[in-house]
């Protein structure tokens, strides 16, 4: 019975924890986008981490629309913020990059996992950080 098991048990555990990474450069859509974004880069691992990083450009009133429905309340930022860029996170780095002033939403919960929105109106990019933990 045990070893009928082990098979399952070894299935689920690499479907939870196993790697499941993909880094994305030039993309032309994502689940995060605008339709109207330009190349999308995203690093995205499906694992229980649920990991998401994506950036790309797109116009500001676009994109705040795009946050607005989302839910995504925008405060401007003149201070900047830091949001984890896909390239470094592909590397296995997701540390947070300092963007500078821009919109930023964020909301955490209390395992860690959120999202974290910004939209930078000098480069006009936006970066999206989601992480269920």
């Amino acid at each position: 019975m045990l070893l009928a098991a082990g098979p399952g048990i070894g299935f689920v555990a690499w479907m939870m924890f196993g790697n499941h990474a993909r880094y994305v450069t030039g993309a032309k859509d994502h689940e995060f986008a605008e339709p109207s974004a330009g190349p999308i880069d995203y690093y995205e691992n499906r694992n229980i981490s649920g990991l998401q990083v994506v950036t790309y450009a797109v116009g500001e009133e676009e994109f705040k629309a795009f946050a607005g429905r989302h839910g995504w309340e925008l405060e401007w930022k003149p201070e900047g913020a830091s949001i984890p860029t896909p390239a470094a996170a592909a590397a296995g780095d997701t540390s947070p990059r300092p963007l500078g002033p821009c919109w930023y939403y964020e909301s955490r919960s209390s395992n860690g996992g959120g999202i974290a929105v910004a939209f930078v109106p000098e480069s006009s990019r936006a970066y999206i950080y989601k992480a269920n933990r």
